[in-house]
Parts: C-alpha cells; sequence; structure tokens
C-alpha cells in the first residue's frame, strides 16, 4: 500500500471487554502476540486519543479508507490463498474527516450488524458458485454501540473479519486516489508532485489537474485523449499517469506471485489482462444466473451511480464490497434496506439491472487493460473480447 510523507497510515486501537464473538470460521488460524484471547487481537475498535505507545495495537490503514483497518497475524487454515485480513466497522479513520466523499450514510465509522450478517450469507453463496470473494473469518457483537442508519434508525454494530487473497483493488492502482479523498491530505499530495512539474508551464494550473481527486477510470479515459486537452492540462495528466505507471509496474509483480499460489502464471502484461477480463466475465455470466445485483439501491434511480467500480474490485478479481448486492429470488434479509415495491421492481427488471452490472464490470476490465498495458492499442478491444467470450461461453 502506498504512503506519501507527513501522513500516518497507522491507528491506534482499543478492545472493549463488552464485545463478544457471534461468529468465527473453524478453521482460523491467529498468532495472539501476546494477547489473551482471539477477541482481544481481532475486536478493536480505533481509538481517538491515539495514546497507547503498545505496537501490538497499532493497525494499518489503507490510504482514503473510512471504517477498515488490515489485520496481520491472522489466516485459514483451510484457505492458504487468503493473506490480506481486514476488520470493517471500526469506527473513523484518520481519512474519513473533511472532504470525505458521501457514501450514502452518516459517516460513524461503524457497521451495522444485520448488513454483516447480510454480506457474510451473500458470500458464502457467492463462493459455492464459484466465484471469487472475501471469506469471512470473524463476526463480533458490539453490544455498547448503536449504527445510525440513512433512514435515521439506531441499529446494532458488529465488527466484520474477512480474508482476501489481495486488499489491492484496481482504484489503487493510482496510488494518491486514497489519499485525495480527505481534504487535509490535499497538500501532501500536491507536494509529492509539484517536483514532476516540467520547467517553462505555470505550475499551479498542471498542479491543478495533477492533484485533482481522479477517479482511476476518468484518469485513464483522460489519458487516452489527452492529446485533446491544452498544454497545461494535458501535463498535469501525463504527470499523474506517470505516478499510476510506476506504481502498476510494482504492484504488477506482486500479484503475479499471488496469482501463482492459485496455479495461475502470469509471466506478461498481457497475460494478466487476458486472466482478469476472462475472470471477471465468468463471475458475471454466474451473477446473471442465480439472480445476484451488486448495488441493489439502482431499484430507485436508473440513472444512480452504482457502487459496482473499480473500487470495489480487487486486482485479483474478487468483489469485496457486498454490503448493498443482492440475490433478488431470495426472501429480503434484515441486511437490505430496501422496501417489498422496490424488490419486487429488481425482480421484474432483473434482466436489465444485470446488463447494467455487466456494463460496469467491462469498463473496469478497460480501465484495467489500460493501466497494465497503456502503449498498446490494442489493449483494450482485446480485453473487451476476453471478457465477453467468458460471459457467454
Amino acid at each position: 500500500m502506498p504512503r506519501i510523507p507527513s501522513v500516518n497510515s497507522c491507528v491506534a486501537t482499543v478492545h472493549d471487554p463488552a464485545m463478544h464473538m457471534l461468529f468465527a470460521d473453524n478453521n482460523l488460524i491467529l498468532d495472539l502476540c501476546g494477547f489473551g484471547s482471539p477477541l482481544e487481537w481481532l475486536g478493536r475498535l480505533i481509538d481517538p486519543s491515539g495514546r497507547s505507545n503498545d505496537l501490538r495495537t497499532q493497525r494499518f490503514v489503507e490510504p482514503g479508507v473510512g471504517r477498515t483497518y488490515l489485520v496481520d497475524r491472522v489466516g485459514i487454515h483451510s484457505r492458504p490463498d487468503l493473506v490480506d485480513f481486514t476488520v470493517s466497522g471500526v469506527g473513523p479513520t484518520q481519512y474519513c474527516t473533511t472532504g470525505f466523499p458521501d457514501v450514502g450514510s452518516p459517516l460513524d465509522g461503524f457497521c451495522s450488524l444485520d448488513k454483516i450478517l447480510h454480506r457474510h450469507h451473500v458470500a458464502e453463496v457467492l463462493e459455492l458458485e464459484g466465484c471469487r470473494v472475501p471469506r469471512t473469518a470473524a463476526i463480533i457483537a458490539l453490544p455498547d454501540l448503536r449504527k445510525r442508519t440513512v433512514q435515521g434508525e439506531d441499529v446494532a454494530a458488529g465488527l466484520l473479519v474477512r480474508g482476501s487473497k489481495t486488499a489491492f483493488r484496481v482504484q489503487q492502482f493510482d496510488p494518491l486516489h486514497g489519499f485525495a479523498h480527505s481534504d487535509w491530505c490535499s497538500p501532501n499530495v500536491e507536494a509529492t508532485l509539484v517536483h514532476r512539474v516540467p520547467s517553462g508551464v505555470e505550475a499551479e494550473d498542471v498542479l491543478a489537474t495533477a492533484a485533482h481527486h481522479w477517479h482511476i477510470r476518468s484518469l485513464a479515459r483522460a489519458y487516452r485523449f489527452r492529446f485533446m486537452k491544452d498544454a497545461p492540462e494535458r501535463a498535469g495528466i501525463e504527470i499523474r499517469w506517470a505516478v499510476v505507471a510506476a506504481y502498476a509496474r510494482c504492484a504488477l509483480a506482486t500479484l503475479c506471485a499471488r496469482l501463482a499460489c492459485d496455479g495461475v502464471e502470469i509471466l506478461t502484461p498481457a497475460q494478466y489482462v487476458e486472466w482478469f477480463a476472462r475472470e471477471i466475465g465468468r463471475q458475471l455470466a454466474v451473477f446473471g444466473r442465480i439472480g445476484f445485483l451488486f448495488d441493489y439501491r439502482v431499484c430507485r434511480n436508473l440513472g444512480y451511480a452504482s457502487t459496482f467500480n473499480e473500487g470495489q474490485i480487487s486486482v485479483l478479481a474478487e468483489f469485496h464490497d457486498l454490503e448493498t448486492a443482492l440475490l433478488v429470488w431470495e426472501p429480503r434479509s434484515a441486511g437490505v434496506y430496501a422496501t417489498d415495491s422496490e424488490l419486487l421492481a429488481l425482480r421484474d427488471n432483473f434482466r436489465t439491472l444485470h446488463s447494467l452490472d455487466v456494463k460496469q464490470a467491462s469498463e473496469v476490465v478497460e480501465t484495467t487493460a489500460t493501466i497494465v498495458q497503456p502503449d498498446d492499442e490494442y489493449a483494450t478491444p482485446r480485453a473487451l473480447q476476453s471478457f465477453y467470450d467468458a460471459y457467454n461461453a
């Protein structure tokens, strides 16, 4: 995960004795590092005071993430391929401050226990269908805390511990994106880029583009069509893209090593792009067959900006955030905040809504191809062909 100067990526945590374990994977492996129980190691909230000097209580927060940290010394015996473990619902991180994106619910940093149970169930169904999703390692109840929903209700809160092949998502090929989530990080982002501004141009104009809070999809498209921009904007795009390209080369080596754990040998960027496109296409075909939608909130507005994007799909083709996912043919669970009429509309219009998910997935594939093979003008059409071949197989 990226770091930039003057931004502390770690947080202090504290254990609440009132917590209790609702679920733990039977094959859970823990190195408790001197703590007395699995609950004391996994069940930790962010300590706003940050006073603890015990390094065992420090946790790393991915840049720009609002309520989740990474935890080490965790594994699942039956799944050695799961190497990145996260805990969600831990309270507001250092990034969850001014300028943080509107996520549709109060920014308290907590997770609804009902939604956690819903995510766990959906992940189990998808895994049984051969999809690549994080495995639930543990679910912890927080009796002393309540989560405020977007509807204004106070509901039970909990912690969700999950293991994945990688926590690294396609959006994170841009190492600066997460930092730009928070206004207080903006000067640090600019300071990271200012030395790249070429001489003879107005630095302020170039930095306005280079340090912009780009979504990786928009940045990839801007790079492809940069020749249509004026000189300062084009220079800013090229500066930001150079950072992405350099970081992607490093990340690609790591993810290829992790793919080897799955018995997949990737030797070239082109092979990786083809593998990624086919894996995403294969899984979208499963989604269509079992009646899975990535974001049921689309039922309220067909123009809604679905969360099905590069920020939710890992570079190893895992579908990470299942909080608003839905299996439309199943009875509604308590973790689905939709009315009966909305659920009926989802079922009646499933094929249309699924086609929107397919379109979103194809754009993630397109973005990935542009990042990994930026100088190959045929990389994107080849990747899209592989995606649709796998989807229609």
